[in-house]
């Protein structure tokens, strides 16, 4: 015999079968719990990518209010319209008739 390690007794196996087969029976019913759970959320997941798929098939449709795209042109663009010369020119500056200077005391803090 080697020293430090027991030799398995009868009563040490029996007590050892017994908590083992008490961890199985614990792990298969959580096991079980687990697999239910699992069914219950593709039930959910099949139900939602179904009400998905609705709203995609609904959100295609226009509105009612909506008007159809207008279809692109076919053919050469005209070029576009120029304004005549004589409305093409901006007003002109003149020299002014008068400058106005601030009176001192009137603002404070302005330099006359």
């Amino acid at each position: 015999m080697m020293r430090g390690v027991e030799a398995p007794t009868e009563s040490n196996l029996v007590a050892e079968n017994a908590a083992l087969r008490s961890e199985n029976a614990r792990l298969q019913a959580e096991n079980a719990a687990l697999r239910a759970q699992v069914a219950q959320q593709r039930a959910e997941l099949a139900a939602a990518l179904e009400r998905l798929a609705a709203l995609e098939r609904r959100s295609q449709e226009a509105p009612g209010f909506v008007k159809p795209n207008r279809p692109q042109q076919t053919g050469e663009k005209h070029p576009r319209k120029q304004r005549a010369a004589e409305h093409n020119t901006s007003r002109k500056r003149t020299t002014p008739t008068r400058q106005e200077r601030p009176c001192a005391g009137v603002l404070p803090g302005v330099p006359v």
